[in-house]
């Protein structure tokens, strides 16, 4: 009889989960969705004098830095300490209370962070994109079910929310804001809104 494998995620703060997952180098913002991103902030980064840009759960900030090259103010929040030992990057406790004043910045974007959340704190984290967000927020989501290995051999559960429970939480964002959905695919979707 084989035991259950171990998950990374069982009764363990998310904080200690992704300080666990960023000491490794493998462990980071993957290629295709860093080129899409900075495909759909072109025009903004090119075309638009400085914004002020927040990047929500930015890991190694390899978002905020493309940015802050571009030209802009850009500043990345994160729970994991060791990632936020760099000017522009903030510590926080959780996504669901931000310490930033309502629309302070003009483009926020989140990716691969809301998946990762208990489903109860999904809504709480969206309102808080959404206060804080001026004029365009682009979020990233995988809804597919994913089980990655660490080094150690633990399981990473990921995508809590199926894809009918992200439809509705999307559909009362659109509420928002005029929304530009690109969906990539069948198993993620990019959410572009604009104010």
């Amino acid at each position: 009889m084989t035991d259950k494998p171990t998950t990374i995620l069982d009764g363990r703060e998310p904080a200690d989960v992704y300080t666990d997952c960023y000491s490794s180098e493998w462990y980071r913002m993957g290629r295709p969705r860093f080129r899409r991103m900075t495909r759909m902030l072109k025009k903004d980064l090119r075309h638009l004098p400085p914004q002020l840009f927040l990047d929500v759960g930015c890991g190694r900030g390899e978002l905020v830095q493309h940015v802050q090259d571009a030209g802009h103010h850009a500043f990345g929040c994160d729970i994991v300490p060791a990632l936020c030992e760099r000017d522009h990057i903030d510590l926080i406790d959780t996504a669901a209370k931000l310490p930033y004043d309502d629309q302070q910045f003009d483009i926020v974007t989140c990716n691969d962070v809301l998946e990762h959340l208990r489903p109860e704190d999904t809504w709480p984290v969206c309102e808080e994109l959404l206060r804080v967000t001026r004029r365009r927020l682009l979020i990233h989501v995988v809804w597919t079910e994913s089980k990655w290995k660490m080094p150690d051999g633990k399981m990473i559960d990921l995508h809590t929310n199926k894809r009918d429970d992200w439809e509705i939480i999307f559909k009362s964002l659109h509420l928002w804001s005029h929304v530009e959905a690109e969906y990539v695919g069948s198993k993620m979707l990019v959410l572009d809104l604009h104010r």
